[in-house]
């Protein structure tokens, strides 16, 4: 059976400045202490003990860090050390899709995450409907769970999307930075999950999806291969939103200049270039901006 894991967030979807303050402590004093050790990672990332375990949480969970073992503890991620290195205070969108994919195809660490995104297919609905998917999901794979911790995940979940700044009370400012992708929308009849804009999806984004999705037992950055055109448009409906249209023209961007795209009897394949090394891609990218 595989590895789950639920409510591993203490009640905290990640805030603004969160896993910035944690990696740039990692990345520049190379202390992983602040993860191992919660008082003090409560006085270097000022918050209190719930919270630190939460930011060690998403920072596992977003695969920015990972646990090495009892000597080396805590260590960044190539994709970690890539972004602390380049846009650490997560100013870039394409940040966030990262992020955002390593969550929801991180089923160990972020089983509701990865269900939701993966399973779900409704793109109207309330948090009663996705409760009781996940519950009935759960129950036909045989995978033990406590229903109070599904229902904060699914708390978390929805709230981490779709919650937005409020004038109205300043209070309740503290938002997740994922909600900036509009994934999620919160209206009168409950949440709907909102097709990406292809103005504001870098096309690095599905590259690095589709690319990352090849082997869930080989999650590196190199590949040399090729996946059904119709795999890939999965890929991008079920962590973009992205409709067929959509995915389309991003396979456009693409095409001959990471990819091939190669009609054969009648079978639509894409091919990727040979050795490209996508987070390489993504470096440049930022290199760029400069």
């Amino acid at each position: 059976m595989k590895k789950t894991r639920f409510k591993g967030h203490e009640t905290f979807y990640f805030r603004d400045g969160w896993l910035s303050k944690a990696l740039f402590e990692l990345n520049n004093t190379n202390d992983n202490n602040i993860l191992s050790d919660v008082k003090f990672g409560i006085s270097k990332l000022g918050v209190g003990s719930n919270m630190v375990k939460s930011i060690k949480y998403w920072l596992m969970a977003s695969k920015l860090v990972e646990y090495k073992n009892s000597k080396l503890g805590y260590q960044l991620t190539d994709l970690g050390r890539l972004i602390a290195n380049n846009d650490v205070y997560f100013e870039d969108n394409l940040s966030l899709w990262l992020i955002h994919f390593s969550i929801s195809s991180n089923y160990s660490m972020a089983t509701t995450w990865n269900i939701f995104w993966n399973n779900f297919k409704a793109d109207s609905f309330t948090s009663k409907d996705l409760e009781d998917y996940i519950t009935h999901y759960l129950d036909n794979e045989l995978v033990p769970y406590n229903q109070k911790s599904l229902e904060s995940d699914i708390t978390i979940l929805l709230q981490m999307y779709s919650k937005k700044l409020s004038d109205d009370d300043p209070e309740e400012n503290s938002i997740c930075p994922l909600s900036r992708l509009s994934l999620i929308n919160k209206d009168i009849n409950g949440y709907v999950k909102n097709s990406i804009d292809l103005e504001e999806g870098h096309e690095l984004i599905p590259l690095y999806i589709i690319a990352m999705s090849k082997d869930d037992d080989d999650n590196t950055n190199l590949f040399n291969g090729f996946i059904k055109q119709s795999d890939a448009e999965e890929l991008l409906n079920k962590y973009m939103n992205a409709n067929r249209l959509i995915s389309n023209e991003y396979f456009s961007l693409l095409n001959n200049k990471y990819i091939k795209m190669v009609s054969t009897a009648g079978l639509n394949m894409i091919y990727f270039n040979e050795n490209l090394d996508v987070l390489d891609e993504i470096r440049k990218y930022y290199e760029g901006r400069l």
